[in-house]
């Protein structure tokens, strides 16, 4: 597997939604409906908030090309700062199943940290993972993240924990 990383363009967000779908799926179907996962996939990945987003903060890719597909996208990961410019968050990041565990996550995560524009004041990178997410868990653990807060989520009526993580940025630089 040779993976190349780059900075997501407006084309891939067809893309970008089918990885989202494909990983939501994975993670998370034994506590979302089929249903849910897809209605919030459509609404969090729609193309017209996503071209916009991909400009947003850093929003990074990674292509297998060893695959067949020219260009084609096997994970994401996307991180912002707070409007006010107070917390850099990473918001996204997803894998197709079969890459899990490849090191692309973690490709991934120290490039959005070295790519997005933060400053001496920003100490940290927070982020979001359900409480039930073994494998999104284990992930934060595995590159120091550490829970900070709770709170509860509604998906389809129910409600769900998330976990609110925090890790230094210097030890997820590249």
């Amino acid at each position: 597997m040779h993976l190349h990383l780059r900075p997501a363009r407006p084309a891939d967000t067809g893309v970008i939604a089918a990885v989202a779908r494909e990983s939501w799926h994975a993670a998370y179907g034994d506590f979302l409906s089929t249903v849910t996962i897809d209605e919030t996939v459509d609404a969090w990945y729609d193309p017209v908030d996503l071209r916009e987003q991909v400009e947003e903060g850093a929003f990074v890719v990674a292509v297998d090309e060893e695959r067949p597909e020219s260009d084609d996208i096997v994970a994401f990961a996307h991180a912002v700062v707070a409007s006010d410019g107070t917390r850099p968050t990473l918001t996204r990041l997803y894998a197709r199943e079969s890459y899990w565990g490849s090191g692309v996550g973690t490709q991934l995560l120290h490039r959005v940290v070295a790519d997005l524009d933060t400053d001496a004041g920003h100490e940290f990178l927070s982020a979001l993972v359900f409480a039930n997410n073994a494998v999104g868990r284990g992930f934060y653990e595995s590159h120091g993240f550490e829970v900070v807060g709770r709170r509860t989520e509604a998906f389809d009526g129910n409600d769900h924990e998330e976990l609110i993580l925090r890790a230094p940025l210097d030890t997820l630089a590249e």
